[in-house]
């Protein structure tokens, strides 16, 4: 009784390399193949990579269709079990989603490259008449044709549920995914705006930009234990000119010396209670401006909401 039900190999992973402009033989002989089937009836080659090699920021359907090549491009050593010549004809395009048609990338050197044994679902392999006389070959193509399916059924189920292979990108998800309670784990760092982040990456990102700016020079100002910003951290004055900002714990008074001239919208910052004031103007001498002695006005407690 045959037992190679467990040690089937479906796919192989392949490099591509030239010799010169000719390809280098690719092995295709890990592959349980159907005997009595054209083997290449039984391949499929797909480019596991041609997203970096088209530079294209492709959508699943994209992905898998534009990087499947077609079983009549490939030359075959049936003896050896080797694909040896892969024939992209010339002018070959490809329609992407939104339309727009693109010439399909040539094979590069060194591109990875995925080698899939496949069986064919359209028609059965042995057509049975009544009458006809019953053969092993016949009874041993029919079952290996349906064993192969099932091992097919059975390798895209694992592969769409572990996800490990170009198959399952085109099983995107279609509604929210609840992890049940559990942890994600091995994410890769986020690229996009729309990719996930691993708490590493979020803990880095709040410490570069936030924690670590705290009360540091040019950084983010805090609040003391009595909710007073420490004068250590308080704004240092920018000049003695009209709207200019003050730092000191008695009220600026306008002169030509000393705290100098200051106009409406000037700030004050109060190193005794912590608090910010801003220079309005006095209503009842709101059309008296003297152009030597800067507005008339006074100063206004803005730290906290009018009540």
């Amino acid at each position: 009784m045959a037992t190679n039900q467990t040690t089937v190999t479906l796919s192989t992973e392949a490099t591509i390399a030239f010799s010169g402009s000719d390809l280098v033989p690719i092995s295709y002989a890990p592959l349980t193949m159907v005997g009595g089937v054209d083997q290449q009836e039984q391949l499929l080659l797909f480019r596991s990579e041609i997203d970096t090699v088209s530079g294209l920021d492709l959508s699943p359907r994209e992905y898998r269709d534009m990087g499947q090549l077609a079983s009549d491009w490939l030359t075959l050593d049936e003896i050896n079990r080797t694909i040896t010549a892969i024939t992209i004809p010339p002018g070959t395009t490809f329609t992407r989603d939104d339309g727009s048609v693109i010439s399909l990338p040539a094979l590069l050197s060194g591109e990875a490259i995925t080698v899939k044994r496949v069986n064919i679902v359209a028609e059965p392999y042995v057509t049975w008449t009544t009458g006809s006389r019953i053969t092993a070959d016949q009874l041993n193509l029919q079952t290996s044709h349906l064993l192969g399916l099932i091992q097919e059924v059975k390798n895209t189920a694992d592969n769409a549920i572990l996800r490990t292979d170009f198959d399952a990108v085109v099983n995107p998800l279609i509604e929210d995914l609840s992890a049940g309670g559990f942890v994600i784990t091995n994410l890769a760092e986020p690229t996009n705006d729309e990719d996930a982040a691993t708490k590493v990456y979020v803990d880095d990102l709040v410490d570069n930009t936030v924690t670590s700016q705290l009360g540091a020079a040019n950084g983010i100002a805090t609040l003391d234990s009595s909710g007073k910003l420490p004068a250590s951290q308080a704004p240092g004055p920018l000049g003695l000119l009209p709207s200019s900002f003050f730092a000191q714990a008695a009220s600026p008074t306008r002169g030509t010396v000393g705290d100098g001239l200051f106009g409406w919208g000037s700030l004050w910052f109060n190193l005794t209670n912590g608090r910010l004031y801003v220079y309005i103007p006095d209503d009842k001498f709101g059309a008296a401006t003297e152009a030597t002695d800067a507005e008339i006005g006074y100063w206004v407690d803005v730290s906290a909401p009018a009540q």
